[in-house]
Parts: structure tokens; C-alpha cells; sequence
């Protein structure tokens, strides 16, 4: 009778982090660097940093793969649901090739997987940072590679922007 009694007072503070998703992004430090910022949980394709010390930058982080290599390529762009979009033509596209998972014996390889890994940095503006933290996102491209948000990462994308908009 307690456990359930425990469990019926502690439901509704449990209720209110999973359904305030201010409580999810971190505070982060780097005491090397002295940085201090904010960054939001990963969702599939992309997460949410904030910066504020020794420099300052707010920035969507898109993590994409491809079987084609895209080596000195630039350009982010975020589609929206209502079928606008805006551009960063600027971003630089980061792109690795993963190394493959190879099982066997003592002769195994060290060979690639063929999947690239791109990553690059969406600035988030005063000028677009009201769009973004209250348009739903519907996909994301870095160069010429793109994918679609699901819906439940869309709505959290857009409330991480929200909350980290006024954080420092």
C-alpha cells in the first residue's frame, strides 16, 4: 500500500519533466576551454547547441550518412512544414567515412563500411530564431543530402530552440 501510495505522489512530477522539454537540455562546461552552454538530447538527426562563453553561437548540429562522398562541400538548409525554408549557404559539411564493423578472426580487415557521415552547423539567428522555434521542422539538408524529421522529433526540435533562446 505505501509503494503505491509512493508511486501515486511522485506521477506527477515525473509527468511534468517528460512534458517540459527545458528539463531535458543540459548545461554543459569545459573547464580547459572555460566554455559554458547548453546543449539539447540527440534526436535522430540533429541536436541543439548554445554557447555563451569565451564565444557565443546558437547552432542546429545536423548528423546525416550517405554513400556518396561529399568532401569540401558547404550549404544547410531547414524545410519546413508549411513549405518555406531557410538557407545557410555558408555551413561547412564535414564528411567522414565510417569504418565498418568487421567480425572474424585474427585476419579481419580494416575495411569501410562505404556509409559517409556528414556533420555541419546551422546558425540560429535573431532573424530566423523565431521561425524556427515555432514552425514545425519537416526535413534537413546538408549539401545535397537530406532527411526527414519525424514528427515527434519535429516537436521537440522546436521546443528546444524555444527554450534555449532566452538561456545564458
Amino acid at each position: 500500500m505505501k509503494k503505491l501510495l509512493l508511486v501515486l505522489l511522485l506521477m506527477p512530477v515525473f509527468c511534468f519533466a517528460v512534458k517540459n522539454p527545458c528539463r531535458q537540455i543540459k548545461k554543459t562546461s569545459n573547464p580547459v576551454k572555460k566554455a559554458r552552454g547548453y546543449e539539447s538530447p540527440m534526436l535522430e538527426h540533429v541536436t541543439v547547441l548554445k554557447q555563451y562563453k569565451p564565444t557565443n553561437f546558437f547552432v542546429l548540429r545536423f548528423y546525416l550518412k550517405d554513400a556518396g562522398q561529399h568532401f569540401g562541400t558547404t550549404g544547410a538548409v531547414v524545410k519546413f512544414a508549411d513549405g518555406t525554408e531557410l538557407k545557410d549557404e555558408s555551413a561547412v559539411v564535414e564528411c567522414k567515412q565510417e569504418p565498418s564493423t568487421v567480425t572474424g578472426g585474427v585476419f579481419s580487415t580494416g575495411s569501410q563500411s562505404g556509409a559517409y557521415v556528414l556533420q555541419g552547423f546551422f546558425k540560429i539567428t535573431e532573424e530566423n530564431v523565431t521561425k524556427l522555434s515555432t514552425t514545425k521542422i519537416e526535413s534537413i539538408y546538408l549539401s545535397d543530402v537530406s532527411a526527414r524529421l519525424k514528427d515527434k522529433d519535429a516537436v521537440k526540435l522546436k521546443s528546444f530552440i524555444a527554450c534555449m533562446k532566452d538561456m545564458n
